[in-house]
């Protein structure tokens, strides 16, 4: 499943870069990344179950990180932009076939430190093929 996990994300960032949503996507940032911008987070995969497919359901944390002054209507829009970029979209995976993929949630909510917004969307993959 690691090799998968990794496929896909290659997907979700070619996808993504190629959309221009305004903002750089990280799998790691750089410490004093200039912000806005996107990051990869946890992962999960696990096996769907079936007995006549060989399927794995995943959910890929992408993170949006915001330093504007204005609230989190910056993260909001960069969300609207990802949503966009890849919810329902036919996006091609190297060794599978992504037959359903879509944003299953968004959640913003203020960092630790008091001034950066901090925005997550929950994007979820049935992938067959694996």
């Amino acid at each position: 499943m690691t090799a998968f996990s990794w496929e896909l994300q290659k997907a979700l960032f070619s996808a993504i870069t190629a959309a221009d949503i305004g903002a750089s996507l990280y799998d790691e940032p750089r410490p004093g990344a200039p912000k806005p911008y996107l990051s990869f987070g946890p992962f999960d995969g696990q096996d769907d179950g079936a007995e006549c497919l060989d399927a794995i359901e995943a959910t890929q944390q992408i993170d949006i990180w915001s330093g504007a002054t204005d609230g989190f209507r910056e993260a909001k829009v960069l969300a609207g932009a990802l949503r966009r970029a890849i919810h329902e979209q036919d996006i091609a995976i190297s060794g599978a076939r992504i037959v359903d993929l879509r944003i299953e949630s968004e959640r913003f909510l203020m960092d630790p430190d008091g001034q950066t917004k901090h925005g997550v969307v929950m994007v979820r993959a049935l992938m067959d093929g694996v």
